[in-house]
């Protein structure tokens, strides 16, 4: 995400082996932690990772 923020679920799905599904919920934690943010709307909107812990 910080070096493509717009890559989508399905790209982070590949790189990681996970499902889309999982990938999915694993985001879902990593944004209620305020680890990462979604900027603009959701089709053309960018990733930000705000903290790397």
């Amino acid at each position: 995400m910080q070096l493509n923020p717009r890559v989508t679920y399905s790209d982070i799905s590949e790189v990681t082996g996970f499902s889309e599904s999982k990938t999915y919920r694993v985001i879902q934690v990593l944004r209620e932690r305020g680890t990462v943010e979604r900027v603009g709307a959701r089709k053309n909107g960018t990733w930000k990772v705000v903290s790397d812990g």
